[in-house]
C-alpha cells in the first residue's frame, strides 16, 4: 500500500501514522521578478539566477492508530530531514516539520483520529541512485544526468600543486608557502562551500584558489587537469538533483 511517508529514513507506518493520498509531483517555482520596462509592452522576467527557486510548502493528511502515544510521535516528526513519497521514490526532498500537527483533522470514511503534519521541503529532488564516480585520466567526462546544476561532493587525490579543471571552472590547489606539504589531497564541497582535509574535520580552505564553488551542468562535463603536480584520481559525489 502507498499509505507512507519516509521520514528520516523511516516509513512512517512504523509509528502508526498512515498518509491518506500521497501528494502530486509538483515543480518548484523559480525565483525572480517581473520588471515594467519604458517603451515596452508588457513586463520583462528576470530570473534571480541559475536554478534558484523557491521552496514548497506541504500539509500531508494522515490517520492514526493510535493517538495516545503522542511524545514518541512528536520525537520522531522533529527537525530536519530527507522526506520520500510513494508518487516519487528513488530520491528524496531535504525538508523541515515545520512542528506544525493538528490532531483534530477530521477524515471522512476513516474511523481513526485523524492529523495534518506541515512540511517546508527544498525545491530540488535529490536522487538516490547516483554512486560515486572516479576519475583516472585528464580529459574524462562525467555525466550528470538531472535536469538542473548539481553541487558535488569532490575529493581529489593528489600531491604538489595542481589546477583541476571543470568545464571552464578552475580550482586551485596550491603548497602554502614556507610548507614542506607533498600530499595535498583534500575534499571540496561546493553544497556546504567548504575545502576540508580528508578527515572532513580539518579545514583546507587556505589551500585551495577560485573563483567559486564548481557545479555540475545537466548533461556531461569535461574533467581535466594541469599542474606541476601529480594527480592520481579526482571522485565525484555527483549530488544528482532535479526539479
Amino acid at each position: 500500500m502507498n499509505d507512507w511517508f519516509e521520514w528520516k529514513g523511516i516509513r512512517s507506518t512504523t509509528y502508526g501514522i498512515h498518509l491518506i493520498s500521497s501528494p502530486s509531483v509538483f515543480f518548484p517555482e523559480q525565483r525572480g521578478e517581473f520588471v515594467d520596462v519604458p517603451g515596452r509592452s508588457g513586463s520583462l522576467y528576470i530570473p534571480e539566477g541559475d536554478d534558484v527557486y523557491n521552496d514548497q510548502e506541504l500539509s500531508l493528511t494522515c490517520f492514526l492508530d493510535d493517538a495516545n502515544d503522542l511524545n514518541t510521535l512528536s520525537k520522531y516528526l522533529a527537525g530536519s530531514g530527507k522526506l520520500t513519497f510513494p508518487s516519487r521514490q528513488g530520491g528524496y526532498y531535504k525538508a523541515t516539520c515545520t512542528g506544525t500537527i493538528n490532531l483534530d483533522v477530521i477524515v471522512p470514511g476513516y474511523p481513526h483520529r485523524g492529523c495534518s503534519i506541515s512540511f517546508r521541503l527544498s525545491p530540488l529532488f535529490y536522487s538516490y541512485t547516483n554512486p560515486i564516480v572516479t576519475v583516472t585520466q585528464s580529459g574524462t567526462e562525467v555525466l550528470n544526468p538531472g535536469n538542473v546544476r548539481s553541487k558535488p561532493k569532490i575529493t581529489v587525490i593528489c600531491s604538489g600543486a595542481v589546477t583541476i579543471s571543470i568545464n571552464d571552472q578552475e580550482i586551485g590547489i596550491i603548497v602554502p608557502e614556507n610548507s614542506n606539504l607533498t600530499d595535498t589531497s583534500l575534499i571540496i564541497d561546493c553544497e556546504s562551500e567548504e575545502c576540508l582535509e580528508l578527515d572532513e574535520e580539518s579545514f583546507a580552505n587556505r589551500r585551495v584558489v577560485m573563483s567559486d564553488f564548481p557545479t555540475l551542468l545537466p548533461g556531461n562535463n569535461l574533467i581535466s587537469w594541469s599542474g606541476d603536480g601529480t594527480v592520481t584520481r579526482i571522485e565525484i559525489d555527483r549530488r544528482v538533483r532535479s526539479r
